[in-house]
């Protein structure tokens, strides 16, 4: 499949479903209501967060191009204001984090290494992108690299696997190594991780992981690839036709992790129990569709600020879709932090 040179901020696949077409004609009909980029009403309270927020369908897809109106923001359960409103279409920072720790085999690093540079070869230059190997000895990658150079650096890692003599694996240690590549926050910042060791050298909680994420205003995206890859939460029914690559929002800490910041993780159990895991061309090809629906998600963010300071516990504020839109979306999923750091940094862009 060429996925190459994707529109930068357009998913694969526009959405034609009925429920999709009439979704749109109401949300752009209330348009002339309320402003669709930019202030939504001039009345603010306190210091409003900037929250990046995305609407998937239950295969992964981007609901793209919706307005305030599809949504229903609460604090404390009522219902909270959307001051402002746009989708965020400024150029995005990428980090991807490639796992080359003992339990990764050959079939999960020619996934990384796969996906990472399907990633890298069909994005613009508006989207920048950082590399980070955990648990071998290689250097990091900053977004100062040129895009060829981190190609290059890409498909020689297909072939020449770093070497891994640590004693113990750091998953979540480097996890927080990897949100320095980043610096001074933009809004709209992700992680596309590659996850398949075993966090067992306690160099790091998980809870500190996900403070670091919330400090720095990270969404975590990417692949879990092992044998706790064995549940998912959205799988598409039985037929025929690629298998899904199911998602797994908390099934494992990692996962929990992820849609607390506000994205969410992929799995792929490639460590079978009982038989040998092999990565067919379809199946990769199958990987990199679902990655594609993520870096929709990755580049495509609302932006949506409520008129509150921001909350720093996830059960004093949701934002979930309308009633409207659920009952013509019953498996649609709305993605966003549920934590916020400070307000003066949330409004960095």
């Amino acid at each position: 499949m060429n996925l190459r040179n994707w529109p930068l901020y357009t998913p694969r696949k526009m959405l034609r479903s009925s429920w999709v077409k009439g979704l749109l004609a109401a949300t752009l009909a209330s348009a002339s209501q309320s402003t669709f980029a930019g202030q939504v009403n001039n009345q603010t309270a306190g210091c409003p967060p900037a929250i990046p927020v995305t609407v998937m369908l239950a295969d992964g897809t981007a609901v793209i191009h919706l307005t305030p109106t599809a949504f229903d923001a609460r604090v404390h359960g009522h219902s909270a204001n959307i001051v402002a409103f746009d989708e965020d279409l400024t150029p995005k920072r990428i980090v991807l984090v490639l796992d080359a720790s003992r339990n990764v085999n050959a079939e999960a690093w020619r996934i990384e290494t796969s996906v990472a540079r399907f990633l890298v070869d069909g994005s613009p230059p508006q989207v920048r992108f950082a590399l980070i190997i955990l648990n071998a000895e290689a250097a990091p990658l900053d977004f100062t690299t040129e895009r060829e150079t981190l190609k290059s650096r890409l498909a020689a890692l297909v072939t020449s696997r770093p070497a891994n003599p640590k004693l113990s694996e750091d998953i979540y240690g480097g996890l927080i190594s990897a949100l320095k590549l980043l610096g001074t926050r933009q809004f709209g910042d992700t992680m596309f991780a590659f996850l398949g060791g075993a966090d067992d050298s306690h160099r790091a909680a998980v809870g500190a992981v996900q403070r670091a994420f919330v400090e720095q205003g990270v969404r975590l995206f990417g692949l879990i690839l092992g044998q706790e890859s064995l549940y998912g939460f959205y799988m598409t029914a039985p037929g025929p036709g690629p298998r899904e690559v199911p998602f797994d929002p908390d099934t494992n800490e990692l996962g929990h992790l992820a849609v607390e910041t506000g994205g969410l993780l992929a799995v792929e159990n490639t460590r079978m129990q009982q038989m040998t895991y092999h990565l067919t061309d379809e199946r990769l090809t199958q990987i990199e569709v679902t990655a594609h629906r993520f870096y929709s998600q990755m580049v495509t963010p609302y932006r949506i600020q409520i008129a509150t300071d921001a909350p720093t516990k996830p059960e004093s504020w949701s934002i979930a879709l309308s009633e409207a839109i659920k009952l013509q979306a019953p498996a649609a999923r709305v993605l966003f932090p549920h934590q916020l750091a400070s307000c003066a940094l949330g409004n960095t862009r």
